[in-house]
């Protein structure tokens, strides 16, 4: 009888450490996207390059801070808005 309680116990232990082993490898692939975020974000906001984010339609979802600096726009002010139309001048919008 004590074989078989000492057998579901391990048994028991196993399944226990297995979501174990699942909750940490989650854990860890979550941590190394936000990392990997975090150094996105970093290079965005750092690069001495224009960096534009538009949506399907060519609205603006995005500027960085050099772009910000370059066009004397802050990001709300833009927001939302065309891309032609806020930044490129009216005889190059055909």
């Amino acid at each position: 009888m004590d074989d078989a309680c000492d057998c579901q116990k391990l048994k028991d232990r196993i399944r226990t450490l297995e979501a174990e082993v699942v909750d940490l490898r989650c854990a860890q692939r979550k941590h190394r996207d936000m990392a990997e975020q975090d150094v996105a974000e970093i290079l965005i906001n750092t690069a001495q390059a224009i960096i534009l984010v538009l949506d399907t339609e060519g609205r603006i979802v995005r500027i960085n801070p050099f772009m910000e600096e370059l066009s004397g726009y802050s990001l709300d002010e833009v927001k939302g808005k065309d891309w032609f139309s806020t930044f490129l001048p009216p005889a190059d919008h055909t």
